[in-house]
């Protein structure tokens, strides 16, 4: 339904898809996360098939807000990537489910753009490899406030991410 990214230099990415049916979507999903989409809901039905983009800059930081197709979210995405020449890790709080999801907007995995890794990088992995439990969590990295809007999670994934690298990791547990 929608995709948040968050780069290193602070740049952002947020998509929805348009050929999401929330008919199929559970109970979970329309009270957790239906309303936190930023354009479900709040654009007329004829306008739910088109495509829109905007980018913004800040200084040196691009935004990106795209609403569309997978494909065109594909090509967004390519885009976004193509700012950065460099190979991009991927980091996500609990990302098994949301990486598969990500990986299929490019096919098979076999079919990730050249210079993507083929994984991403648990935060929940990297606080169990460094022995920081929930209570760990709460105080260091409470949950975000909009938690299930896909944008406001990247951001807050990034500062989870930047406070566990600074432990290192405990080689035996």
């Amino acid at each position: 339904m929608s995709i948040g990214i968050v780069a290193e230099d602070g740049s952002t990415f947020y998509a929805e898809c348009t050929t999401f049916d929330e008919r199929n979507a559970d109970e979970w999903v329309w009270e957790n996360v239906l309303g936190k989409l930023s354009f479900w809901g709040k654009l007329p039905q004829k306008s739910r098939h088109a495509h829109s983009f905007q980018a913004s800059c800040k200084g040196e930081t691009i935004h990106y807000e795209v609403f569309g197709s997978p494909k065109y979210i594909k090509e967004m995405l390519m885009q976004f990537f193509a700012e950065d020449n460099s190979s991009p890790q991927f980091y996500a709080y609990y990302a098994d489910y949301d990486w598969v999801v990500f990986c299929r907007i490019f096919g098979r995995m076999t079919d990730l753009p050249k210079g993507f890794p083929m994984f991403c990088i648990d935060l929940k992995q990297m606080m169990w490899e460094r022995c920081l439990d929930e209570d760990w969590k709460r105080e260091n990295h409470p949950d975000p406030s909009n938690e299930h809007n896909a944008l406001a999670d990247a951001e807050w994934n990034k500062g989870l991410y930047e406070k566990i690298a600074k432990y290192d990791p405990i080689p035996v547990r």
